[in-house]
């Protein structure tokens, strides 16, 4: 069985992946937030995992929202996400329409 690989399918699945890791390390917070947990155990490695990989892109939008709190949840990091997002999935569809459609 011969796998074939394209350059598209590639771009998408590493936007929709990364899109993925975003959801988590958001949800992960908000759960942080609500419900303090040791960092050492597996749930706060598995936290600060998805919180260092998804930094280099939420922070930066996180720091420039003013912050503002609902209960204990952080909410600039909810705007962050939604504006990364849409950046993403923007981004995406930009890098796809400019391929060939068979590679």
């Amino acid at each position: 069985m011969v796998i074939a690989f394209s350059l598209r399918g590639l771009i998408d699945d590493f936007f929709r992946l990364l899109i993925l890791c975003i959801w988590i390390s958001v949800i992960l917070s908000w759960i942080t937030a609500f419900i303090p947990m040791p960092p050492d155990n597996l749930f706060g490695r598995i936290s600060r995992f998805f919180d260092k990989l998804t930094a280099p892109i939420l922070h930066p939008i996180a720091r420039r929202i003013p912050r503002a709190g609902f209960m204990m949840v952080d909410l600039s990091l909810t705007v962050a996400l939604i504006f990364s997002w849409w950046v993403l999935v923007q981004l995406d569809g930009l890098i796809l329409s400019a391929l060939p459609a068979n590679w």
